[in-house]
């Protein structure tokens, strides 16, 4: 995800407390199923400066706009069983906020276009193939606390 920000706010996600980035997807097969899942390593989220290319892994919250600098932050979840032939019918990340702050950032939102992504240090998320992006306007200010 990349974005830009109006000057006066960071949406920021924690991260390494069991409180980062969670994805929800509902399917059918047969039937309807509901799955959740949490990011299982620090290194399956990852911070890339636009301006540099540099890459950072591990940090314990995400800025998902502007970290001194515009930047787009990589989240991936290699562990997502869904099977051959479902159809997805909705798939929601949830992000939990660290930090609050005035202003409306805009995030674009695109996913790789592989069933299995490969880790951030082997490719940054400027240099995959993503899929049509998605503009997710945050509309409020962010609380510490809240899940968004």
């Amino acid at each position: 995800a990349s974005g830009s920000d109006n000057g006066a706010r960071i949406a920021e996600s924690r991260d390494g407390n069991g409180v980062g980035p969670v994805l929800r997807i509902t399917y059918h097969t047969r039937t309807v199923k509901d799955i959740t899942v949490r990011l299982s390593s620090g290194s399956d989220d990852c911070e890339e400066k636009l301006s540099s290319g540099s890459v950072s892994m591990g940090s314990t919250d995400l800025e998902m706009t502007d970290d001194n600098g515009e930047q787009s932050v990589g989240i991936r979840w290699p562990s997502v069983d869904i099977p051959k032939g479902a159809i997805v019918i909705k798939a929601v990340i949830d992000f939990t906020c660290d930090e609050s702050g005035d202003g409306q950032p805009a995030v674009d939102i695109a996913f790789d276009r592989t069933a299995s992504s490969s880790s951030w240090s082997s490719r940054k998320p400027s240099e995959r193939l993503l899929t049509s992006s998605t503009t997710w306007s945050i509309a409020e200010s962010w609380r510490p606390g809240s899940v968004y």
